[in-house]
């Protein structure tokens, strides 16, 4: 490579010079003007490097190392420069096109990854998506928690105000139909002969904030899994109970839901 016209406006042979002409009729030069600054820059630059010899301009990764900067950046800047350098030397234009199409390549192979997470990222949102869809509401746990309830208790509660309220801010915490349950059997334990605290089982008392205390309780005896009449876990069996009142009322695909809560979903 050489500096185009070096012998009509650069006049030193034979030595380095410490400074090289600037003519003034650069201001009028319109593809000066159209340059960015770092262009502008690196052709000044190898204004410089050229005047060592004689217009000539070293291969790529020697500019570089003058420029203090990478082997991309520099071809990128000397491509931005074809009306002021001349690729006259068979090595070098062989070097700039090879670095030019790697860093081309390096570039669509970066945008293919992105390209590609973005997608993989869009599958995975339509996913979840699809998967939250499919989940059993908060809503359709209510009643499936106050069959467990009643199941673990021996009562009947239909579900007050204050214990569907209870319920949800449970829900809303993280809390699983496997933690009702857990909190019922615990206490049931625990209040269950006690003529005095066992008016105290019921949702409005286990469901409000003191039921991580009795989530965490160790029970008076140990009752791993409570069953019911027919052998079925408590679990499977409030969901059993409750589909099939749905699936009498008409309602199957909540029948479906609370299938799906049963099983631990």
């Amino acid at each position: 490579m050489r500096i185009k016209g070096w012998g009509k406006f650069q006049h030193f042979k034979d030595r380095k010079p410490i400074w090289i002409k600037l003519y003034r009729d650069l201001m009028d030069d319109l593809e000066w003007f159209t340059l960015d600054g770092d262009s502008a820059k690196c052709l000044v630059m190898l204004w410089l490097i050229a005047s060592e010899m004689d217009g000539e301009l070293p291969d790529i990764k020697t500019i570089s190392f003058r420029l203090r900067s990478t082997i991309k950046e520099t071809t990128k800047l000397i491509g931005n420069l074809s009306h002021w350098i001349e690729v006259d030397d068979s090595e070098n234009a062989d070097n700039l096109t090879k670095t030019a199409v790697y860093q081309d390549d390096i570039k669509t192979i970066s945008n293919g990854y992105q390209v590609d997470a973005l997608e993989k990222r869009r599958e995975e949102t339509e996913k979840e998506k699809r998967e939250r869809k499919n989940m059993p509401s908060d809503l359709d746990k209510i009643p499936f928690i106050l069959e467990i309830t009643n199941l673990s208790l021996g009562k009947n509660f239909k579900g007050s105000q204050d214990a569907v309220t209870n319920i949800k801010k449970r829900l809303s915490e993280g809390r699983t139909p496997e933690d009702f349950k857990t909190v019922c059997t615990n206490m049931m334990a625990a209040w269950g002969n006690d003529p005095k605290m066992s008016q105290y089982l019921c949702p409005e008392t286990l469901y409000g904030e003191k039921f991580d205390k009795y989530l965490n309780m160790v029970p008076v005896k140990s009752i791993r899994s409570v069953v019911t009449e027919n052998g079925e876990d408590m679990m499977q069996g409030a969901a059993a109970v409750l589909a099939a009142r749905r699936l009498k009322d008409g309602r199957g695909e909540e029948a479906g839901s609370l299938v799906q809560i049963g099983s631990g979903v």
